[in-house]
């Protein structure tokens, strides 16, 4: 780790986030329900951090293939 000011940065917060609308659509096939979105921006953001922090970038998901994670 090179940074050293990052207990001064704050996380980011609900509020800084824009206003999200959901809803749900009818369809003829049957909804087994509706719940949060899912997370998939979460793996793009941990491979671009990893590519930043290693120089390799991996094309595809588990990242457990391309990384040794101790």
């Amino acid at each position: 780790m090179q940074q050293t000011n990052l207990h001064q940065i704050s996380g980011l917060r609900l509020r800084h986030v824009p206003p999200i609308h959901v809803r749900a659509l009818d369809a003829q096939a049957e909804i087994r329900g509706i719940g949060e979105p899912a997370v998939p921006p979460a793996a793009a953001a941990l491979a671009n951090a990893i590519a930043d922090a290693t120089g390799r970038r991996a094309r595809e998901l588990p990242l457990a293939r391309h990384f040794d994670f101790i």
